[in-house]
């Protein structure tokens, strides 16, 4: 990364593997911050890591259909539809299951 005053267009654009993380609650929201592809990989929430427990759904925000996702040791792992939902960030809503 590029430091200093008006660097800011110095750096490279921000990629499917660029992901900032927030959680509200037991809530966390994944941010991708550009479109991934067919699949976006979440290696953070990875079963390994221990981060999150048992997910009980994924949601994509501004996309009402159901995701289809696979929650393994090398991260959360989940099946996009055919093009982006927005012209921003790819916000992921995870829920875990109730313990």
């Amino acid at each position: 990364m590029t430091e200093g005053a008006f660097s800011d267009t110095a750096r490279a654009p921000f990629g499917g593997q660029d992901i900032r993380y927030t959680r509200n609650d037991r809530t966390v929201y994944a941010m991708v911050l550009a479109w991934p592809g067919a699949t976006a990989v979440l290696p953070a929430l990875g079963v390994a890591r221990g981060l999150i427990g048992p997910i009980a759904s994924v949601d994509l925000l501004g996309h009402d259909s159901a995701l289809e996702w696979v929650h393994g040791d090398d991260g959360l792992i989940v099946t996009l539809p055919h093009g982006p939902v927005g012209p921003y960030a790819v916000t992921f809503k995870i829920r875990p299951a109730s313990i």
